[in-house]
């Protein structure tokens, strides 16, 4: 193997470490983290909808749902947007970008 070679897989693999160990450890975080606000956010949207669902079901509030579902339009396409402009960086560090993701994964599936 040349040196130039060498050289190349050194840096994929110093990517794909970095990456791998990166994303595990965000994931587990991430996982932890979602639990505790799942669980708080639950309880925040239980208390929050049950008065406004008794309020829209005697007539007190309204709901114009086809405003909301322009809003989530507007909004998916926004981030879809975003997606779209992030790839080209993403494929630039591909090693680091696909260990990231299997790290990632690895630490929210881990229990």
């Amino acid at each position: 193997m040349d040196s130039q070679t060498s050289t190349l897989l050194a840096t994929v693999l110093v990517q794909a470490g970095a990456g791998g160990v990166t994303g595990f450890m965000i994931g587990y975080g991430v996982r932890q983290v979602a639990g505790i606000m799942l669980k708080v956010s639950a309880a925040a949207f239980a208390l929050l909808a049950i008065p406004l669902a008794g309020l829209m079901s005697i007539g007190v509030l309204k709901v114009d749902w086809q405003a909301l579902a322009a809003l989530l339009e507007k909004a998916i396409a926004a981030l879809a947007q975003g997606i779209a402009q992030m790839i080209p960086t993403l494929t630039q560090a591909l090693p680091a970008t696909g260990a990231f993701t299997l790290g990632f994964a690895g630490g929210l599936m881990k229990k």
